[in-house]
C-alpha cells in the first residue's frame, strides 16, 4: 500500500500557497524547490506567477521565459494543474485580447481596434489583469462588460504583453475570446528593446524575449477566432490588414479605425507631450508608449540595419534564424 509523505514537497507546498494567496510563503517555497531542482520549469513558472501577483512584472516575464527554455511541456502541465475556475457567464462573450512580444506593435494594434465603433478599450493601460486572483479577475471582467454595454459597444479589447504567457487563464475566463497575435521582425524588435537596459540582462535575453513569446503565438495561430498579424503589414497596408482583423471578429471594417477621432489618449495616465524624452526606466518607457499610441501610423521597419552591430546581427542569426524564416522575415541566412 502506498503511503503519502506526511509533508508536501516544496513545489506542492508552493502551488498550494499560491492558490491560497499566500504570496510571500509561495515565493519562499518555490525558491527552496528551485534550490533542490534548479532546472525545474514547473517551479520557475510558478515563481513567475507569484512574482506577477506581487506586481513584479519584469521579473515574472523573465521567469516565464526561462521556464519555457527549460521545458515547454512542463509549463503546460503547470498551467493545466493551476489554472483557476472563472465566472464565464457574460454578456460580452467574445472580447479581444492582443498578445505578443514587447515592441511588436501590440499597443498600436490595440489603439486601432479600439477605434472601431463597436469596440471599447478595456483599460487605457496594460491591466496585467490575469496576474491577479480569480475573484479580482471576475470583478474586473464584469466591470468591463458593464462599461462596454453602457457605452453601446459589443465587445472590448485588452492588451497586456504578460498575458502572452497566461493564455490558458484568458481562455478559461472567456473561452470564445478573439485573439490578435502581433509579430514583428525580430531584428527590429531587438534594436528597439536595446534602449530598455533596465528590463533585460543582455543581448541573449532580448532575443529570447522575442523567440519565446513567438513560440506561444505559433501554437495559437490555428485556433478559431485567432489571427496572426505582422506589424509590417499593419503599418504598410492598414486597411487591408484591419479588414482581415475585423473578419476574425465578425465585425465590418470601419474607416475610423485608420483615422481615429478625438483628442489625446492618456495611455498609462500620461498627458499630452511633444517629446519622448530620455529613455532609462519604466516611467520613461510609459511616457514613450503614451506618445506612440497617439502618433499617426508610420513605418518603423528596417532600423536593425543601422542600429545592430555586426556581432549583434550574428547573434540574432544564431538564436532566431528559424523564426525569422517561419514568419517570412528572411528566406535564408544571407542577410
Amino acid at each position: 500500500m502506498h503511503l503519502s509523505h506526511p509533508h508536501p514537497t516544496p513545489a506542492a507546498e508552493a502551488d498550494a500557497r499560491l492558490r491560497n494567496g499566500e504570496l510571500n510563503e509561495a515565493i519562499r517555497a518555490y525558491r527552496r524547490a528551485i534550490k533542490e531542482t534548479p532546472d525545474s520549469a514547473w517551479c520557475h513558472h510558478g515563481l513567475g506567477e507569484a512574482a506577477a501577483r506581487k506586481g513584479w512584472f519584469l521579473l515574472a516575464r523573465s521567469l516565464f521565459r526561462h521556464a519555457l527554455e527549460l521545458d515547454p511541456g512542463e509549463v503546460k502541465r503547470w498551467q493545466a494543474a493551476n489554472t483557476p475556475d472563472y465566472a464565464t457567464g457574460t454578456p460580452v462573450p467574445e472580447p479581444v485580447f492582443v498578445l505578443g512580444c514587447p515592441h511588436s506593435g501590440t499597443t498600436i494594434a490595440t489603439r486601432l481596434i479600439a477605434a472601431h465603433p463597436n469596440i471599447m478599450n478595456a483599460e487605457m493601460r496594460e491591466s496585467q489583469l490575469f496576474s491577479n486572483d480569480s475573484k479580482t479577475v471576475d470583478a474586473a471582467l464584469a466591470r468591463w462588460d458593464r462599461a462596454c454595454l453602457d457605452a453601446g459597444k459589443t465587445r472590448w479589447v485588452e492588451k497586456s504583453v504578460i498575458h502572452t504567457f497566461m493564455v490558458p487563464k484568458l481562455l478559461a475566463a472567456r473561452p470564445r475570446a478573439r485573439l490578435v497575435l502581433m509579430v514583428r521582425d525580430g531584428r527590429d524588435v531587438v534594436a528597439s528593446m536595446k534602449t530598455r537596459k533596465y528590463a533585460f540582462t543582455g543581448l541573449d535575453d532580448l532575443i529570447a524575449s522575442w523567440t519565446l513569446a513567438n513560440a506561444v503565438l505559433l501554437e495559437l495561430r490555428d485556433r478559431p477566432g485567432t489571427i496572426l498579424v505582422r506589424y509590417e503589414d499593419l503599418v504598410r497596408q492598414p486597411e487591408v490588414t484591419l479588414r482581415r482583423i475585423c473578419d476574425t471578429f465578425g465585425e465590418a471594417f470601419a474607416p475610423e479605425m485608420i483615422r481615429p477621432e478625438g483628442g489625446w489618449i492618456e495611455w498609462n495616465g500620461f498627458q499630452a507631450t511633444d517629446e519622448v524624452g530620455v529613455l532609462g526606466d519604466r516611467s520613461s518607457h510609459g511616457r514613450l508608449r503614451a506618445w506612440q499610441i497617439n502618433q499617426p501610423l508610420f513605418d518603423g521597419t528596417g532600423r536593425w540595419r543601422t542600429e545592430l552591430d555586426a556581432g549583434e546581427k550574428l547573434r540574432v542569426k544564431e538564436l532566431a534564424q528559424s523564426q525569422l524564416v517561419a514568419f517570412g522575415y528572411a528566406e535564408n541566412d544571407h542577410w
